[in-house]
């Protein structure tokens, strides 16, 4: 919700639709900055002028004290008034600022806040569309992203994120307002959103942009310096509506099946998948069974969660095996490597291998 401050009212010498300069507090109230407000903080604005009204949202500025309009209504057929130089601006509050208040809306990405790291990915660069933290991918050029605790840095490039609308109950995203945030961002982002696309302006606290998209099915989300410069930034948002709401964290095990839905593994989290996987804490334990001399299975092995589609599946030695990409198995006291690992059936749910 844009901030409210108040008893915040000033006098203008402003004329036209353009952005207002703000001058002194009017007699018995308070500047925008006694009142509270803080340099690039968006507020919702009222301007009376004569018998003309507009409400609307602006970003404020302390140096130059000026205020950006964009018009919610007006007597004006909700364009911007032509100011006379006369005008009053007050902070205020909108119908819309509570009709759009979405505190109890999930985050419709997953993992926004980079903590969930199936792959172990220990940050740095990306090649176009490779996973690093989970459900984050380098751009269509590739792209540089570090972590340190809540705080990401974008070094270079882009990331991005696929988005289903049945994340969000939803058959599309096509002409739908969604608001995308981030905390503090050390310079301004380029979003885009599918085919829509705007700028997070720099600053502190929670900062955000309204995109539509006209797009239909998944839509990718994609984040690069408006610069092309490093900045840092922490837990991403998007949401419905043209609000940006406070970050809700989802519980980490609902977030991680989130993530499992579309990438899994043995592993302990944060251990990157590799060959020589760690005997006692890193691999699958199963039953199995030989058909004929030469022919073993194991029982069905089921994933943490169903996944989104049938998964390509590989296999990795344990820190027991000699051959790479291959299962062992235990017989009458002794480790044996298989001699080949075949997915004789591979479902959403689980698989069946044949040793």
């Amino acid at each position: 919700m844009p901030g409210l401050y108040n008893l915040a009212r000033m006098t203008t010498e402003t004329t036209g639709t353009g952005t207002i300069t703000l001058g002194s507090a009017v007699g018995s109230y308070l500047t925008f900055a006694q009142a509270g407000a803080s340099n690039g903080e968006t507020v919702t604005y009222a301007i009376t002028d004569g018998a003309n009204r507009e409400i609307g949202r602006g970003v404020y500025t302390s140096s130059g004290t000026t205020l950006t309009r964009t018009v919610l209504k007006s007597t004006n057929n909700n364009a911007a008034i032509s100011l006379s130089g006369t005008a009053e601006v007050m902070i205020t509050a909108a119908a819309e600022d509570f009709a759009d208040r979405q505190d109890a809306l999930p985050n419709i990405l997953i993992n926004g806040d980079f903590q969930i790291n199936q792959r172990g990915f220990a940050g740095g660069a990306l090649a176009a569309n490779a996973y690093g933290f989970d459900r984050w991918r380098g751009g269509v050029s590739g792209g540089n992203v570090t972590l340190s605790g809540l705080v990401a840095t974008l070094v270079s490039g882009t990331i991005s994120q696929v988005v289903e609308p049945s994340t969000a109950s939803l058959l599309s995203f096509a002409g739908l307002p969604v608001t995308i945030s981030v905390d503090g961002p050390s310079r301004d982002i380029s979003v885009v959103w599918g085919t829509a696309s705007g700028t997070i302006t720099a600053g502190s606290g929670r900062r955000g942009v309204t995109l539509t998209s006209s797009a239909s099915g998944n839509t990718t989300l994609t984040l690069s310096n408006a610069s092309g410069l490093s900045f840092t930034f922490g837990r991403v948002k998007a949401e419905l509506g043209s609000l940006a709401t406070a970050w809700q964290e989802r519980p980490l095990p609902l977030e991680l099946s989130l993530c499992q839905r579309y990438f899994s593994k043995s592993m302990r989290q944060g251990t990157t998948p590799a060959q020589g996987a760690v005997f006692s804490t890193d691999c699958v334990f199963d039953v199995g069974a030989a058909s004929n001399e030469t022919q073993a299975y194991a029982a069905f092995c089921y994933f943490p969660v169903t996944m989104r589609a049938v998964p390509t599946i590989t296999f990795y030695r344990s820190n027991l095996g000699s051959v790479n990409g291959r299962w062992q198995y235990f017989d009458n006291g002794f480790w044996y490597n298989s001699t080949g690992t075949l997915v004789v059936a591979c479902t959403q749910n689980g698989f069946l291998a044949q040793l």
